[in-house]
């Protein structure tokens, strides 16, 4: 019977993707620069609670990581997940069993949007140069697509009253028809 390591893990699964191989490779890169893994495989399982025990010391190695981020990478928490799952599955070659959703990860943070404001698109349009003022200004305040607002022709735009309005092609358009609807988004009104 071949020893449970490393090399071995990977040739039973030879039929991984390149990525995937990656992923895994670098996650036991990754752990052993904080604990030597094998070691503490062959430890873990003279114990009564072997599980209880490694799923301790994986949390270990995810805050580790949080405040000792590698250099080259930058770990956001789903990488992180990722590399805990790629070190997860070759614990389950070692016969362990540990919940990966009982691990603590940092909380992933988003930038909030919100409504661009007036004085933000008058400083976009001091900077911009002049040729393409109209055309931020055609984005900014109709919503429409840059590709809609570029393949405008002059027969798409009329004079109406005290404005212009363009009539945007349905070629144009993300759907290649018009949608019926009160508030239509291939008429602009500039």
């Amino acid at each position: 019977m071949k020893e449970k390591n490393f090399e071995n893990y990977l040739e039973k699964n030879n039929n991984l993707s390149g990525a995937s191989l990656s992923l895994r490779t670098y996650g036991y890169q990754l752990i052993n620069k904080f604990v030597n893994l094998d070691s503490k495989i062959t430890e873990f399982k003279k114990l009564n609670d072997p599980d209880e025990e490694m799923e301790e010391l994986l949390q270990e190695w995810v805050n580790y990581l949080v405040k000792n981020p590698p250099k080259k990478n930058k770990l956001t928490p789903l990488v992180l997940k990722q590399y805990a799952n790629a070190v997860n599955a070759y614990l389950k070659y070692h016969r362990f069993r540990i919940d990966i959703k009982a691990l603590k990860f940092p909380k992933q943070l988003y930038e909030e949007k919100y409504p661009i404001t007036v004085e933000e698109i008058q400083q976009i349009l001091r900077v911009a140069k002049w040729i393409k003022q109209a055309y931020y200004l055609c984005l900014i305040s109709t919503g429409a697509r840059p590709r809609e607002i570029l393949g405008l022709t002059k027969n798409d735009v009329e004079w109406i009253g005290d404005r212009y309005k363009a009539q945007i092609p349905a070629h144009l358009k993300k759907k290649d028809y018009l949608e019926p609807c009160f508030f239509q988004r291939n008429v602009i009104h500039f």
